[in-house]
């Protein structure tokens, strides 16, 4: 369990978890790369699993999928069509998710690439906890930080 003073670290922590910063680029006809999956994967875990307090997966789904609305919708899709998830507190959790952002990217990919797609859910993930200190950011963003 993390502690308390430890939870505005999960996002600087989870945005450079050892992933590179930058990865092959998945075309939209394949949807998310294996960098992509494992990254989301690894968010969900590591946010259900250590986050210092009990995170509800329904909560932290839903979340994921409100930012990956949003994305759509500020990608120029007026009305996207992305179905809800139901958590199940398992592991079928985190590949629902993951399997929702690989479809999201299939069907709308030109619009929404799977790298802003992934970090969309990610930023979701953490935004679902209601924690002003607990954010994501981009490789990119924290970069800029230094």
């Amino acid at each position: 369990m993390l502690r308390p003073f430890a939870a505005p670290a999960l996002g600087l922590i989870l945005a450079t978890a050892g992933f590179p910063v930058s990865s092959p680029a998945a075309s939209p006809s394949s949807g998310l790369n294996t960098l992509e999956r494992d990254e989301l994967t690894y968010s969900y875990r590591q946010l259900v699993d250590q986050y210092y307090k009990q995170v509800d997966a329904q909560h932290a789904l839903d979340g994921a999928r409100k930012n990956i609305i949003a994305l759509l919708r500020h990608d120029g899709i007026n009305q996207p069509s992305v179905p809800a998830l139901h958590a199940t507190g398992t592991n079928n959790d985190e590949q629902a998710l993951t399997r929702l952002a690989n479809a999201t990217v299939l069907k709308y990919g030109t619009k929404a690439p799977a790298r802003m797609v992934t970090y969309a859910a990610i930023a979701g993930l953490l935004e679902s906890t209601g924690d002003r200190y607990t954010t994501f950011l981009t490789p990119k963003e924290y970069a800029e930080l230094n």
